[in-house]
Formats: structure tokens, sequence, C-alpha cells
């Protein structure tokens, strides 16, 4: 396939990932550090084949402790901020948030690697933070001001995390890492408060069971499209099209959600504000 081809299955099922996740948590009422640790630990599991098929090597990782253990702690904590970000907002809104990640990639781009600032990606950033804010405007939107603290601070904590990740993987065996990045973060995820550890098992019985299953499988697969997408086509223009993730996560919202049918209007011209925004930053 190609890596058009590979972006847009991409986009596609990490759009549905999110919307399987509110669904899950809500409807199940999932504890948000049992949640956050189980599935990411189930991604690695389905992830596991590709592995080792691919060839499992973890030269390289000395060198790396601090942004390996950086990315660990910022995707243990960000994914149960995550899950509890997506208690309070609609998942339309928590992709605009969520996409403010990419301000934190950029100033951590500068940091790590002396990229330059331009007055694109500053154009971009000012773009991301007004269509945050057009959406603040609505109290339909978000459930309480805790929602968008919350969306900000997934975004904040996501961002570093995936600078680490990136700058790590620069070093070792991208696909090794990729998948043990889930299982550190998965444990990371349930160190955040240990006693809640034991209600992992809530989580791996039953219907539920079947839609975690069912969750890691369309976020393994997400995950893999994107980093062959990433391999096999420039990343100027791969990063672009991922961010189409932000409309097609509020379309699928609407289509498939009753409760997202909310402000529709004010959520599409956010939603289109922010992934220009996002273009902006990584053009």
């Amino acid at each position: 396939m190609t890596w058009q081809v590979y972006s847009a299955v991409a986009v596609l099922l990490l759009s549905v990932a999110i919307l399987l996740q509110r669904v899950i948590l809500h409807r199940y009422k999932a504890d948000d550090v049992a949640f956050a640790g189980t599935f990411q630990l189930l991604v690695a599991a389905v992830m596991l084949p590709w592995t080792l098929v691919n060839g499992m090597s973890f030269a390289g990782y000395s060198s790396q402790w601090f942004a390996v253990g950086l990315c660990t702690v910022c995707f243990g904590i960000g994914s149960v901020v995550y899950a509890k970000t997506l208690k309070h907002i609609d998942a339309s809104a928590f992709s605009v948030l969520f996409a403010t990640q990419a301000i934190w990639i950029m100033l951590a781009g500068i940091w790590l690697y002396r990229e330059q600032l331009d007055w694109l990606q500053l154009l971009g950033a000012l773009l991301i933070f007004a269509s945050v804010a057009l959406l603040a405007e609505s109290h339909r939107i978000f459930r309480s001001q805790k929602g968008i603290v919350l969306g900000l601070l997934t975004g904040l904590l996501f961002g570093i995390a995936i600078a680490s990740s990136a700058y790590v993987a620069r070093n070792v065996e991208p696909i090794t890492w990729i998948w043990f990045s889930f299982v550190l973060g998965g444990l990371g995820s349930l160190l955040v408060k240990p006693s809640k550890i034991r209600l992992c098992k809530n989580l791996l019985r039953g219907k539920i069971l079947k839609s975690m299953l069912v969750l890691a499988v369309v976020y393994a697969l997400g995950n893999v499209a994107i980093n062959y997408a990433y391999i096999e086509g420039p990343f100027s223009l791969v990063a672009p099209v991922r961010q189409a993730g932000i409309i097609i996560t509020a379309l699928l919202a609407f289509a498939f959600m009753r409760d997202e049918r909310t402000n529709i209007t004010r959520k599409l011209i956010a939603a289109s504000i922010c992934t220009f925004g996002v273009i902006l930053l990584v053009i």
C-alpha cells in the first residue's frame, strides 16, 4: 500500500478509537487508572506479534534512560488524565483540546533539535488556541471548566511524551520502541494509583472485555498504519494529513453519538480552525 492509504487508514482508525474510548468510559463507568493501564497493555499485547516478526531489539536503551523515563511518566499520567477528560467533554471537543499537543511538540523541537520558529508556526499556534477559546465560550459543550483544564493538561502531557518518544525512536529500533512504550505507559498509569490495579479485573471479563479488545485492535492497527505511513512517505506530507483526524472525529461523533449533536456548527468551525492551525505547525 502507498503512504496515502496508510495515512487514511490511520486517521479513520485513530478517530474511531477516541469514540470507542468515550463509549467504554461512559457505558461501563470504568475507573480512569484501571482503564488507562489495561488499555495500553492490551494494545502492547495486540502489537507483540508485529514486533516479533519485525525483530525485537533493545540495543541503545542504556543511553536513552532519561527520555525513556520521561516518556513513561508522561504517557502513564497523561493516559489517566486522557481517560478522565473524556468523561467530562464531548469526543469532538476533546479532539480539539488534544491537538494542543502539537504546540508542545513544536516547542520541544525548538529546544531539543534547535529548530527555528517561523511566522507560519506562530500563526498555527494562535489558531489552535483560538479554536479552544471558541469552544470554551459555550457552556453546553463543556460540562464544567474542569473539562477544559483536563483537556489542555492532556495535550501538554502527550506533547512531552510524544516528543520524548520521537527522540528515543531516532536512536533505537523504532518498532520495538513503539511496542515497549505501550508496556511502559501502561505500567506507568497503574503506578499513578496502585490501589486501583485490582479494578483491572473488571475490564477483563464479560462484554467490557470484548469492547476493550476491539478498542485495542483498532488502536494498534491505527498506530501500525501511521508508522508505515511515516516510513513510506514524506514526513512533511504525512504529518498534515494525520491532522485530518480532528475533523473526522467530530463528524463520526455527530453521526454515531446522539449526545454529541449539540453546537454542531461551533464544533465544526473550531475543528476546522484547529486542523488548519496544526497543519501550519507541521508544514
